[in-house]
């Protein structure tokens, strides 16, 4: 029964395939080389952390340094693993809303499975939460033992399978 759960249709729009998650909030901390903003090219030791959504570096290696930036994290930003100009593996993580990308790159030797376990942490930050809606968004129909709930990926949203109006995978 857990696998036909967990292998559901996420229906009220063409996005989302249903998957066991996570809903703990994501927390991750600890030093990253940043690239420099405004022109800047070198790269500088800062202490990043998240907490939930809230992404934010501070001066200096460690967590008590003054915070330089901060930003909240949505489900228009992207973290994905490049190589940057040089050849060199770094995690790009893009705010739109903040018009920010910033360049980041492991400290002290961690590598790339540093750089892919800030990945997976900021990507938990990143989607969309699921709504807890008593009702369809589409119909307000109640969810029970006939109507279930299913939850887009991709928006949140709560609908039954007589509103869904198609299903697939995530892009």
């Amino acid at each position: 029964a857990g696998s036909a759960m967990s292998s559901r249709w996420a229906r009220c729009c063409p996005c989302a395939f249903h998957e066991e998650v996570d809903e703990r909030p994501p927390r991750k901390a600890g030093a990253l080389t940043k690239q420099g903003d405004g022109g800047r090219r070198r790269w500088v030791e800062r202490w990043f952390s998240l907490d939930d959504r809230r992404f934010l570096y501070r001066e200096g290696e460690s967590g008590d340094g003054p915070v330089r930036q901060a930003v909240e994290l949505t489900p228009s930003c992207t973290a994905e693993v490049a190589l940057d100009e040089e050849g060199v593996t770094v995690l790009v993580v893009t705010i739109p809303h903040a018009d920010l990308s910033w360049y980041l790159r492991p400290s002290h030797g961690g590598g790339l499975p540093e750089l892919r376990a800030w990945q997976a942490v900021l990507v938990r930050a990143i989607r969309p939460r699921w709504t807890d809606n008593r009702e369809c968004n589409v119909c307000q129909g109640r969810f029970g033992l006939i109507r279930w709930r299913h939850h887009c990926r991709r928006c949140g949203f709560c609908v039954c399978r007589a509103c869904s109006t198609s299903g697939g995978g995530l892009s």
